[in-house]
């Protein structure tokens, strides 16, 4: 092509100076020329993009086929790392952001809560990204992965060189002993490759900032960049050598971060609907080097780097699906069995509540304990309502303990306006496919009544609490919680025997019934009280309940139109 322009470039040329002798100089003959010279400036700038396109390639150590490949039939894992309170050196900002606002997305696209390992600074000790919880974790989960199955790390904090080694620094890194209290990433990438998982993502925004702040430490410097991974494992670095990776007060995250989840929500898919390795990168490479060049006129340069053909991080699907458990042999549900809806893209995780009875007397001493008997069995959301779950139907959030993290449980909300948010749900068009686990032409959703309530809650126990007699601050979110609420699942020692989260502690939640002062005397069957004033039951607790309101039997009763920052809900699916 080239010389195919030259050679027309010959011809302009000649043309011009035939004109010349023949003294007829037109405006033609010039408006030729400036042609010409813009012609070749252009094609000069296009072959060096091509060519340094190309070295930017093998620079990232890319060798991949364009047949993306699918590895998606497997359990996918993912350890979150976070650090942004160091003990010893300079502190970070939006780490922990980062890591929580990828979890969320994770979860979004089909990642169970449960299968997801997340070591931020601010949490339980057992939670605490220091080097020997990091590397005893990132070692079971690796240990427990097996062939078919997804692995994702990701690892947000300060990255630095020790004597020509990469290394990531956990919150108790020492600056008078790096190597022994720092990670090498060649560590890490031998636990990968050891892996008997199928895909192996690692994801590293660890260079932000110079972390000594008054000194410099001999032999150290700011982690340049990480050499290329092992065969079979897929890096994805927040920048290039010499460049730092920004965070962003206005989104509160690092800008590199902010993208990689945008692309993992649906920004990065291809048009079949898939998100791939090589789409993630680039959409999170180009967004990321056009907000930092932007803003502080620096460069930014993502780098990533794999062998193989590309693997699809993310397969298509459509807004509403089912994702549902291997069900038991018999055929039959049994207590607890999970079964997750995902509705506009978010998950809702139900478990099954059987048929059964429970006996149950009031704490004031006023009824007589009795036996009330569920006949039906039916499904109870897992966790409370989330913010996230509410916004995707209801367009808003209207919470009063808004976070960085919409897992929180929404609150704010009144009985009447959770049935404007379950009308919503009922109208829900959910298509042919319809399995076993859940048809919508024979379940509805609604809130539970107080029975139901308290039996889910108890799950068999007849004990104060569904963890015993005594419930503690570790177990659950209660006793006066500066912060308020917490995401869902943050106390894992918090699900009772049916798999069913902060039935104590949180929010308290909204039942269907009327409240009334006694319970109707005697033994009774699928009890639902009157509606005859605008009190509702309220159950559960919350973050500022005292232990014995907590309890499975405590109950209390708001105004049905009452909007407070200590109440939210929880749904069921029960038969029509």
């Amino acid at each position: 092509m080239g010389y195919a322009l030259e050679k027309n470039g010959d011809f302009y040329k000649n043309s011009c100076r035939i004109f010349a002798k023949n003294s007829i100089i037109t405006e033609w003959t010039l408006f030729y020329e400036l042609m010409l010279k813009k012609l070749n400036f252009l094609l000069g700038l296009f072959s060096v993009f091509c060519l340094s396109g190309l070295l930017a390639a093998q620079e990232r150590g890319l060798s991949i086929e364009s047949a993306p490949v699918e590895n998606t039939a497997g359990t996918k894992y993912a350890i979150l790392i976070g650090v942004n309170d160091y003990e010893n050196i300079r502190s970070l900002s939006y780490a922990k952001n980062d890591t929580e606002a990828l979890r969320n997305q994770l979860i979004a696209i089909g990642f169970e809560p449960g299968n997801i390992e997340t070591l931020v600074c601010g949490g339980a000790t057992k939670n605490l990204p220091t080097k020997r919880r990091i590397e005893t974790v990132i070692s079971g989960v690796l240990n427990r992965a097996k062939e078919g199955d997804f692995v994702l790390l990701s690892m947000s904090g300060h990255g630095i060189e020790v004597e020509g080694k990469a290394q990531f620094c956990p919150m108790d890194t020492d600056p008078d002993d790096m190597t022994a209290t720092t990670i090498p990433i060649k560590d890490i990438f031998a636990m990968l490759e050891q892996s008997k998982a199928s895909l192996k993502l690692m994801i590293v925004d660890a260079c932000r900032d110079n972390p000594f702040l008054t000194r410099s430490v001999r032999g150290v410097s700011v982690l340049p960049t990480i050499p290329s991974p092992p065969e079979g494992i897929w890096l994805l670095q927040s920048s290039s050598p010499g460049e730092q990776s920004w965070e962003d007060d206005e989104i509160k995250r690092g800008i590199f971060t902010h993208y990689l989840v945008e692309g993992l929500g649906g920004k990065a898919a291809d048009s079949d609907g898939k998100v791939t390795f090589l789409g993630l990168s680039k959409y999170a490479s180009d967004a990321t080097q056009h907000r930092v060049f932007g803003k502080h006129r620096k460069e930014q340069r993502p780098y990533y780097s794999g062998k193989g053909r590309d693997p699809v991080i993310v397969p298509p699907k459509s807004s509403n699906h089912f994702d549902t458990s291997p069900k038991p042999q018999s055929g039959e549900r049994q207590p607890g069995e999970r079964m997750v809806l995902i509705i506009n893209q978010v998950e809702y995780p139900f478990r099954w509540c059987p048929p059964g009875e429970f006996d149950r007397k009031s704490l004031s001493g006023n009824d007589p304990e009795h036996v009330v008997k569920i006949s039906r069995g039916f499904w109870m959301l897992e966790t409370e309502v989330t913010q996230r779950m509410w916004k995707s139907f209801m367009n808003s959030n209207p919470s009063g303990l808004i976070g960085i993290s919409t897992e929180r449980p929404v609150e704010s909300v009144s009985w009447a306006d959770c049935q404007d948010y379950i009308a919503q749900l009922n109208s829900t068009n959910w298509g042919e496919w319809k399995p076993d686990a859940f048809d919508p032409s024979y379940f509805r959703f609604s809130l539970p009544t107080e029975a139901q309530w308290e039996y889910a809650c108890r799950a068999g126990t007849t004990t104060a609490y569904h963890t015993g007699e005594k419930l503690t601050k570790v177990q659950a979110n209660i006793g006066g919680n500066p912060s308020g609420t917490v995401n869902v699942k943050s106390y894992p020692d918090n699900a009772n025997a049916w798999g069913l989260y902060d039935m104590h502690g949180n929010v308290s939640e909204w039942c269907l019934d009327s409240w009334q002062e006694k319970y109707s005397g005697g033994d009774v069957t699928d009890p639902v009280g009157s509606f005859s004033h605008s009190r509702r039951v309220i159950r559960g607790g919350n973050y500022n309940s005292a232990f014995r309101d907590c309890q499975s039997a405590s109950r209390s009763s708001a105004d049905r139109t009452s909007k407070r920052n200590t109440i939210g809900l929880r749904l069921v699916l029960v038969a029509k």
